[in-house]
């Protein structure tokens, strides 16, 4: 199955509170995926502050399956961790994973 989410880098618009993908719509326009705006009772650098983590959230994705792969590969068993992020993102198209030689793990 292919992902079917707006593929990363997303952004924070600092003016609208939109998180946007990092390239135009068909119209070309922003493509807006959600905003941080929340109402008028929540302070605005706690609002910025949502938006900076939900726009992160196509890197800390592929952050993490790094971070497994790099664990993995050490020989450490972190499936949970791969389920849990399966979990939380059922639809992405998840790379096969496959250890590497103890020679070539690069440390961190």
């Amino acid at each position: 199955m292919k992902t079917q989410h707006t593929p990363g880098p997303w952004k924070l618009e600092p003016y609208t509170l939109n998180i946007v993908a990092n390239k135009p719509s068909l119209n070309g326009g922003p493509i807006v995926l959600a905003s941080a705006y929340a109402g008028p009772h929540i302070v605005s650098s706690e609002k910025i502050a949502n938006g900076k983590i939900i726009a992160a959230a196509p890197e800390l994705l592929h952050a993490l399956i790094h971070l497994y792969q790099w664990q993995r590969n050490k020989g450490t068993d972190l499936t949970w961790v791969m389920d849990v992020i399966k979990a939380a993102c059922p639809e992405y198209e998840y790379p096969v994973i496959a250890p590497t030689p103890k020679s070539e793990n690069p440390e961190p």
